[in-house]
């Protein structure tokens, strides 16, 4: 048989258990909530590099177009101004070697414009690859945080469990 003044003490160590869980859950709740944020933080860094990236290399692709653009001109006009010179040196003579020579020009401008092509699948290809491998580790870095999640959730349940039991083996020993 307990006394009032018995039963007041445990009611009150009860209460002030509970309140010691109630803040053992606060306090995981708050540190569960900083990887996330940490986290949002992380992929937003992410995709501003991406842009930057992205905008890089629209700048350089441009560039590309110019020079090319450039060095097409320069080589028409070469062209142009070799066409003259043997116009001037007239004749038939010249007849054989101007075609021959347009021949082995437009071959060379073929085999640059091809060199250019290749150039840039290859850029091209390679910026897929970069996309597609920073897509797959997110992912991979999302897949992993939200099993971490779990693991805590079931951490979490298994000791409120533990916790629900205690009470109950106190509730028995009192009454």
């Amino acid at each position: 048989m307990f006394t009032l003044q018995q039963q007041q003490q445990q009611q009150q160590q009860q209460q002030q258990q509970q309140q010691q869980q109630q803040q053992q859950q606060q306090q995981q709740q708050q540190q569960q909530q900083q990887p996330q944020q940490q986290q949002q933080q992380q992929q937003q860094q992410q995709q501003q590099e991406e842009q930057q990236q992205q905008q890089q290399e629209e700048q350089q692709q441009q560039q590309e177009q110019q020079d090319r653009r450039r060095q097409k001109q320069k080589t028409q006009k070469g062209d142009r101004r070799q066409r003259q010179r043997q116009r001037q040196r007239g004749g038939d003579r010249n007849k054989k070697h101007k075609k021959e020579t347009g021949d082995r020009d437009r071959e060379e401008e073929t085999e640059r414009d091809r060199k250019t092509d290749r150039k840039r699948d290859r850029k091209r290809d390679r910026k897929r690859d970069r996309k597609r491998d920073r897509k797959r580790d997110r992912e991979g870095d999302r897949r992993r945080q939200r099993q971490r999640q779990r693991q805590k959730e079931t951490e979490k349940q298994r000791e409120r469990q533990r916790q629900k039991e205690r009470q109950k083996k106190i509730e028995r020993e009192t009454s």
